[in-house]
């Protein structure tokens, strides 16, 4: 007697569906009132940070380094970053650092209090991602955050040392490049390189700021994942803007709504990074194998 034969699921879809059944649960949870909350914060704090960890960077690099090649590349930077006005907002950065000499004492203060401020949600938004249920203290979790502002504005510093050593090599006459091609190179030059410190400062959120013990091999991934989807996140918002009308509903305030929104996307794709890797969707680069997890200190 035989059988008729069971046709067979295409593996590609049967490979999407177990996908999107995994991925499901953590979009879901993007939008729970919860993330909702935790992303709102990390938003607001973000916009009071700002300012004053652009105008310590800028000042380092000014004042400390005498790098006026560094400052400029700093500032092309900052304004890859923004949104939308970024001739008023780096006109108005550079009258500040012009006009008062106090400005990096004064950002220094603001800097310590906004740390915190902008880590503490994320560390909370990590450790819940992590299944984490305890948090640092004050003092450990003020050490932790103000230290790794620090070292974000390292990286930064480092990216615009790359930027002032490749320009002169791209923009040079060996090159041959028309002024147009030059103008391609350049632009691409700040883009690229604003691209990798993203993934740099993503990668080193997720692997400091959870309470817990992670590898980079975990992080990487989610680190690469949510640049990548901030990036193109990035572009489909600036696209969006003229059809969101924010000059008619918040005239004079414009700038400052377009910033938030923009810093809010931001954090729901930080924090859905985070979910997708504590839940394994996100596979890390290495695996433990069992001859490593006997060969490990007791």
């Amino acid at each position: 007697m035989t059988f008729p034969e069971q046709p067979i699921p295409s593996t590609f879809f049967y490979r999407l569906r177990n996908l999107l059944l995994k991925v499901w649960p953590a979009f879901k949870d993007i939008f729970g009132s919860q993330v909702y909350v935790l992303a709102s914060a990390i938003a607001f704090n973000a916009m009071l940070s700002f300012l004053p960890f652009t105008i310590l960077v800028l000042s380092f690099c000014k004042e400390a380094l005498h790098w006026p090649q560094g400052y400029q590349a700093t500032l092309q930077l900052i304004a890859e970053y923004l949104p939308t006005g970024q001739d008023f907002i780096i006109r108005n950065i550079k009258a500040m650092l012009q006009a008062r000499r106090q400005a990096p004492v004064l950002s220094m203060g603001l800097l310590i209090f906004t740390s915190m401020g902008i880590l503490l949600p994320v560390e909370l938004a990590l450790n819940r991602a992590w299944g984490v249920e305890k948090n640092r203290s004050f003092l450990k979790n003020q050490l932790t955050s103000f230290l790794l502002v620090l070292t974000c504005g390292g990286l930064t510093v480092a990216a615009a040392a790359v930027i002032v050593t490749l320009k002169p090599i791209l923009l040079s006459p060996a090159v041959g490049a028309s002024r147009e091609v030059a103008l391609v190179l350049d632009r691409t030059l700040v883009k690229l390189t604003a691209f990798v410190l993203a993934l740099s400062i993503i990668a080193l959120i997720y692997y400091v700021l959870p309470n817990r013990k992670v590898t980079l091999a975990e992080v990487l991934p989610a680190a690469v994942f949510s640049g990548a989807l901030w990036e193109i996140a990035r572009y489909l918002f600036v696209a969006c803007l003229p059809s969101l009308h924010f000059q008619r509903s918040y005239g004079p305030f414009t700038i400052t709504v377009t910033l938030i929104v923009g810093a809010y996307i931001s954090s729901l794709i930080l924090l859905l990074g985070a979910n997708l890797t504590a839940q394994n969707i996100l596979p890390p680069l290495y695996r433990k194998t069992k001859d490593d997890k006997m060969t490990e200190p007791q």
